[in-house]
């Protein structure tokens, strides 16, 4: 499968600065805008009153800022909606086109075009169209904007001893004024500080984190090409670049096959100290991900083996090269089954026990040995040399988290972090996306939402050359074995498991070694008392204490998608910060009770809302966050231990 058309090469070249400003929106009750603060790194302006929208977004679309990426943070959250909602409007149809790149439910960059007299996008001898393009920085710096002050030493945002519909008051305007400017100037500050590391470091900022870390590795570490093996060999379109292609990729679908998530499972159900279990422990890995990546990586033209072959072939091969395989298996009855299957029911990740198909990394798919399974049938297989390629990488940018260095920093630590975590996620990006058109010179390929508001949509399929899957399988599957290992050492130890999540074990009745190297364990939380109702919906009782919690400082809620959203009224900055209280997590879990949140419309629905109703956006919605299922990833038993699910014959 070796073609120069599959090949992922280093970008030569010196790393591009891109110019930028940062924007931001003040608002009543959420929704009501009335001041936008902008920052070009020289000067700072601000617009205030019922139209600061409109004033804010001509003046921005101005010939000086063509070319500009405009941050604003968690802005597809937010701020870009109230931009979205006033380029929709038919007064500017004839300027602007707007091109809106969702992710998930969400805005991530929308990008706004000037249209010449004929209605085509406007291009100039300097660029080949005139665009403005709107950036969320949270994709790029993802924590909170007071933390970026505070992790880069730039400043902290503007302390309110009010609430926000008091600071909009006329007595109040100065505040606000240095409430809105300090936002602005502060992710300028954030931004800057992130470009000129990675130019540092040799890279270039891009519009994700993600997309950072993988230019970084491309223009400094990558030496030489690495095989992407899109097609199989036998494949009419191999050789032909994918704009011209009918197959979109027949040996990168197989491939994805053996692409699954983090092991995210609980064992048992609550924790209460007993003999011999006086405490339970919360382990996690020192940047497990990026541990995994100094492992040997499949490169090289992968070759196809069709035909059956037996299971000491996959060990034999299994040794010296990485395989992925699509095979029969039987797993027998053990508590820790090592292999991931996806659940017909909502595509659950499950590890069960009994005889099943499926597609895996041979890092995962040798681990049968070890619980007395066997590989019963092959249907197919690819198999790639090995070599490590992210070794240098891996270890330059690591360097910075050595908290012992006398040039240790807390900026450049958060960043080291981030890059590792980030590096291996654009391998396997998705190809397909939707794309929405908010007046489009041409309608030819769109999909109307609305003929009246001419707002479409375009499904689209990038296929950038870094699309490598079997990286990113690789890495995933190794980081899965990584924690099977840390799991089986608990119960041969005679510990006891409760819970695992991706990088992290929380287990009683074993204690481990820990570090500060790349892959140890590390103790995070010595726990008292604990209850597991769902993956990553748990509560915990540690004997530390969080300075920065407002109440229950000892109490530890995991509840994802169940968070307490908007409280309207608050002074302030939201004082709980986030933070679900036990009394609410047992409403929750026990007795069924919905938790009332108030969340803004996202973006999908906030447009389909407006162009079906033309109900204003965004819009505050009262919300009941509860409980939609019960454990199925285990079988729960009587004494709320658990055992693995079973497939087909045991």
């Amino acid at each position: 499968m070796d073609d120069p058309l599959e090949v992922l090469k280093p970008i030569k070249g010196k790393p591009q600065k891109r110019r930028f400003a940062t924007i931001d929106i003040e608002a009543t009750d959420w929704v009501n805008p009335y001041a936008v603060g902008f920052y070009d790194g020289d000067e700072y302006f601000d617009f205030l009153g019922p139209d600061c929208i409109d004033r804010a977004l001509r003046f921005v679309l101005q010939p000086q800022y063509r070319g500009r990426w405009i941050y604003a943070h968690n802005g597809g959250n937010y701020d870009f909606l109230f931009f979205v909602r006033r380029l929709l409007e038919r007064e500017m149809e004839r300027n602007f086109k707007t091109e809106i790149t969702p992710i998930g439910s969400c805005m991530f960059r929308v990008d706004v075009f000037e249209m010449d007299r004929r209605g085509e996008k406007k291009s100039t001898a300097e660029e080949k169209t005139v665009r403005w393009t709107f950036i969320d920085s949270a994709r790029l710096m993802p924590i909170r904007l007071n933390d970026l002050g505070e992790t880069f030493s730039i400043g902290k945002k503007v302390e309110l001893q009010m609430s926000y519909n008091e600071l909009a008051l006329p007595e109040n305007r100065p505040v606000m004024r240095d409430y809105l400017r300090q936002d602005c100037v502060l992710l300028y500050r954030a931004v800057e500080k992130i470009q000129d590391t990675i130019n540092k470091l040799g890279g270039q900022i891009g519009p994700t984190l993600p997309a950072t870390a993988l230019d970084l590795f491309r223009r400094r570490y990558l030496r030489e090409y690495i095989h992407t093996n899109r097609h199989f060999s036998g494949c009419p379109d191999r050789g032909k670049p994918p704009k011209d292609s009918d197959c979109k990729g027949c040996a990168h679908e197989f491939i994805r096959g053996a692409y699954y998530g983090g092991r995210s499972e609980i064992f048992r159900m609550f924790f209460k100290p007993s003999k011999g279990h006086e405490k339970a422990y919360l382990y996690d890995v020192n940047s497990m991900y990026s541990a995994c990546m100094l492992e040997a990586m499949p490169v090289g033209p992968g070759y196809v083996v069709d035909e059956e072959v037996d299971e000491a072939f996959i060990y034999r091969n299994a040794k010296l090269k990485t395989g992925i395989v699509d095979c029969d298996v039987y797993v027998p009855n053990v508590y820790l089954p090592p292999l991931p299957v996806r659940a017909e029911n909502g595509g659950k990740l499950i590890f069960p026990v009994g005889r099943f198909r499926g597609t895996w990394d041979t890092a995962e798919l040798t681990l049968l040995r070890e619980v007395g399974g066997r590989v019963e049938k092959v249907h197919k297989s690819i198999w790639f040399d090995q070599a490590s390629i992210f070794t240098g990488f891996v270890h330059a940018i690591y360097k910075y988290r050595d908290k012992g260095s006398p040039s240790w920093n807390k900026g450049m630590d958060w960043i080291a972090k981030i890059l590792l975590n980030s590096a291996y996620g654009k391998f396997a990006m998705k190809e397909e996306r939707t794309r929405y058109v908010v007046h489009p010179e041409e309608i030819e390929g769109l999909t109307p939402v609305d003929l009246v508001s001419d707002i479409w949509t375009e499904d689209v399929r990038v296929s950038p050359s870094y699309i490598v899957p079997q990286l990113a399988v690789h890495i995933t599957a190794l980081a899965r074995r990584m924690l099977w290992i840390i799991l089986r050492d608990v119960v041969a130890s005679g510990g006891r498991v409760y819970y695992c999540d991706t990088d992290s074990v929380i287990c009683s009745g074993a204690q481990f070694p820990t570090g500060k190297a790349l892959g140890a364990l590390k103790l995070e939380e010595t726990i008292t008392r604990g209850e597991f109702v769902l993956p990553k919906l748990y509560l915990i009782q540690t004997e530390s204490m969080n300075p920065k919690k407002k109440r229950e400082k000892d109490i530890k809620v995991r509840a994802k998608g169940m968070g307490p959203g908007i409280r309207l009224g608050e002074s302030g900055d939201d004082p709980l910060d986030g933070q679900l209280s036990e009394a609410e997590f047992v409403d929750i879990v026990r007795a069924g009770a919905p938790v009332m949140r108030n969340r803004l419309t996202k973006f999908r629905e906030a447009l389909l809302d407006f162009s079906k109703t033309k109900l204003t956006f965004p819009r505050v919605i009262p919300t009941k966050k509860e409980i939609q299922s019960e454990y199925d990833k285990r079988i729960v038993l009587d004494d709320y231990d658990t055992a693995p699910l079973v497939l087909g014959n045991s």
